[in-house]
């Protein structure tokens, strides 16, 4: 898995993202391997955490949203870590709905 995050900024200040065409609106792609080695595409919807663990929301071409924990390997990238528990992913969902509900 890649995480293709361009400039990591936040946009707090004016800069040119080296040809993006993205305005100022940058999306960040992720490149998933699925298990059976299928690859897609993700834009990352947003970060949040949940008893003190990071999560990711991923949305899929198909509008599908997938919800990953995860953990930053510095100059990597990220690892994304399945949720296993579904007591776990109740609570991550519970928390994503919350807060990207309204978006």
């Amino acid at each position: 898995m890649k995480d293709n995050n361009g400039c990591n900024c936040n946009h707090s200040h004016d800069h040119d993202h080296g040809g993006c065409n993205c305005n100022g609106n940058h999306q960040r792609v992720i490149h998933l391997t699925l298990e059976d080695n299928s690859e897609i595409d993700c834009t990352v919807i947003g970060e949040f955490d949940v008893n003190q663990k990071d999560y990711i929301a991923l949305l899929t071409e198909d509008e599908s949203v997938f919800l990953y924990q995860y953990k930053n390997k510095n100059d990597e990238g990220i690892e994304l870590i399945n949720i296993e528990s579904e007591e776990e992913f109740n609570m991550v969902s519970d928390r994503f709905n919350e807060l990207f509900n309204e978006e």
